[in-house]
């Protein structure tokens, strides 16, 4: 499920972790039941049901809190973080995240605290608290944890850039490396795929030429051809969300001209693949 997952194949990454979670209920396993009920809110979360999202997260949180997985709680706080965030409820997203950052620090998950620390920096960035957004990106890095440095790679380059400080070039290219490196094992990866390309946009921005307007289209090509790829890969709304709010954060350091980009994405059209039959368990988030 996983696996599906991460190819951006959606309906089959459901399916698979549909099946697990029947499982761990016939066997009782609730460690596992945990993970599964995780997993399916990422997934709904991926596909832009951020409030079904939510409601299988708080019933994750209640089981991992029942059976005293602490670093299953923090894995659930902080996937609460993203879905408000996502929601533009920043001040809640900030909480969630403070509160996983602390379990994962106690049970010393380094792992998890490096997703906290990257959720929790941008945050802090759409609300310009530009110095400890830019804290925690150098912190995340630290821990050289894969599946997040690349992502926090970029969103220490967007720190610089709203700083204005040089060194934003250098680091959006450093973040493309750390992209091309996995990508390079399996070329379909729609995250790094998608944060390949907003490392291209955040170079073309660094570039000098960028001034001239007569360039800026040269500039933004090479990030245009890497966001159709991207979404050739998948684009389920929630991950074309995610990629835009990059680009909007990009957007918030006083940067013109990235329409062409902001067009591309938001002209993505998602047919719907989904298992049939899935009750409706939405609900409105206070």
């Amino acid at each position: 499920g996983v696996a599906y997952r991460s190819l951006g194949q959606m309906k089959r990454g459901i399916e698979m972790h549909e099946q697990a979670l029947d499982i761990t209920r016939d066997i009782g396993d609730r460690r596992r039941e945990y993970y599964q009920l995780s997993c399916l809110g990422s997934a709904y979360h991926d596909l832009g049901q951020v409030r079904r999202a939510i409601k299988i997260y708080k019933l994750d949180l209640t089981t991992a809190q029942e059976i005293s997985n602490r670093r299953g709680e923090a894995a659930v706080l902080g996937k609460l973080g993203r879905a408000y965030s996502g929601l533009g409820k920043i001040r809640q997203a900030i909480e969630f995240y403070r509160q996983a950052l602390v379990i994962a620090r106690e049970t010393g998950d380094r792992r998890r605290e490096s997703y906290c620390l990257l959720g929790l920096s941008k945050a802090l960035l759409a609300t310009r608290k530009l110095a400890e957004a830019q804290q925690h990106c150098e912190e995340a890095l630290a821990l050289e944890v894969p599946e997040t440095s690349f992502q926090a790679a970029i969103a220490l380059g967007i720190a610089l850039l709203h700083q204005r400080d040089r060194a934003a070039g250098e680091t959006f290219a450093s973040a493309a490396a750390r992209c091309r490196t996995m990508l390079d094992k399996t070329d379909d990866l729609y995250e790094a795929r998608y944060a390949l390309a907003a490392d291209l946009v955040g170079q073309a921005v660094c570039d000098p030429r960028w001034a001239n307007e007569g360039k800026r289209a040269e500039l933004l090509a090479p990030a245009l051809v890497e966001y159709r790829g991207a979404l050739e890969v998948t684009s389920a709304p929630g991950i074309v969300h995610d990629a835009i709010h990059d680009l909007e954060l990009i957007q918030a350091a006083g940067i013109d001209g990235l329409e062409p980009v902001f067009e591309l994405l938001e002209s993505a059209e998602y047919e719907p693949d989904l298992p049939e039959d899935l009750s409706d368990i939405s609900e409105e988030v206070a």
